[in-house]
């Protein structure tokens, strides 16, 4: 199958982009950077040459991505803005909701086969527990969150229409190889790096971006895929984070437990000061995911994928051996990792 994949340079999207050629697939990458792809693929055994690029955008016009669209059979759409920056509102609309719907649209219209949409845990908040694939797209609040949410409402729009739509919920992705530092792995860096971290109230599952990368490899190697599937892994609270980092590391890690109408106060003076320019890498939506994290069964998915989630102490390990191998931690910020 040659199936086109947009995102294709972000951490996710290069891990899948490497699955899916594992898995035989042919694979075309929409990027707006075509330099970016040997760098994405280069660290996961991968070289530019393994794919075809084009050069292009999911905001570009009607005819460029009718043109990149062409010849392929599928398509995994994994463009997409990651931030809990408030200042990132107007690009996240634009790139989240604005383009998936056009690059969504115009594969229907194509009758490409199948059509996934790779969404978030985020955009079925706020939800009852347990959260599975069938829990409805919800109403949450924050830029990102709401951006996932509405795109999510476009891909099951077009799939009550008749297109082969199959949308995915990853949960909090972490794993070696992030080629921009994101969100995710950004606060396990920020864990290793700070002098003292905050305790923050909550849960939030966790998944590998290996798994999340063979998960989106097998659904196009399935007859028939389902509507959706929820790739959430297993949700932890930020202490639990902590202990997993520190019994990797040997380092003591310290944490500041602190209240939630604190954590709440700080999140939304956080937004003021990332709306004027300054990120302290934090804001309410932080707060939001985590108030309203609930217990997650993804058993089924991993079933109908054939797959069980790595023991979240190796995706923990392996996120900060690579993030010290990738200069991004010192030898005492990485401890015993340092010498493995």
């Amino acid at each position: 199958m040659r199936v086109l994949v947009t995102g294709g340079t972000g951490h996710v999207g290069a891990h899948i982009v490497a699955a899916l050629l594992d898995s035989g697939h042919a694979v075309r990458v929409l990027a707006r950077n075509p330099e970016r792809v040997g760098a994405a693929l280069g660290p996961l055994g991968r070289t530019a040459d393994d794919v075809e690029t084009v050069g292009g955008d999911v905001l570009d016009g009607r005819d460029a991505l009718a043109a990149a669209l062409d010849g392929v059979d599928a398509l995994l759409h994994g463009a997409n803005v990651y931030s809990l920056n408030q200042a990132d509102a107007e690009r996240m609309r634009e790139v989240n909701v604005d383009g998936t719907c056009s690059v969504l649209q115009l594969a229907a219209e194509c009758g490409l086969a199948p059509i996934v949409h790779v969404s978030s845990y985020v955009a079925l908040m706020p939800c009852e527990a347990p959260m599975t694939s069938a829990t409805p797209t919800g109403d949450p609040e924050g830029p990102y969150l709401e951006s996932k949410a509405e795109a999510e409402r476009i891909a099951l729009g077009l799939a009550e229409h008749g297109a082969e739509v199959v949308v995915t919920n990853p949960g909090f992705v972490l794993g070696p190889h992030d080629p921009y530092l994101g969100e995710s792995t950004g606060i396990l860096h920020s864990l290793l790096t700070d002098p003292v971290s905050s305790d923050v109230p909550g849960t939030f599952p966790v998944v590998d971006v290996r798994d999340v990368a063979v998960a989106h490899a097998r659904i196009f190697d399935l007859e028939r895929p389902a509507p959706r599937y929820l790739l959430a892994g297993r949700p932890i609270a930020y202490a639990e984070l902590r202990d997993l980092a520190r019994e990797v590391t040997g380092r003591r890690l310290p944490l500041v437990p602190t209240p939630t109408p604190l954590v709440r106060l700080v999140g939304r003076v956080a937004d003021v000061a990332q709306r004027r320019g300054i990120d302290p890498g934090f804001s309410s939506m932080n707060v939001y995911s985590l108030e309203h994290g609930v217990p997650v069964d993804d058993g089924a998915d991993q079933e109908a994928l054939g797959l069980r989630w790595r023991p979240m102490a190796e995706t923990i390990g392996d996120t900060i051996t690579w993030l010290y191998r990738a200069g991004h931690l010192s030898d005492r910020q990485a401890g015993k990792l340092a010498a493995a």
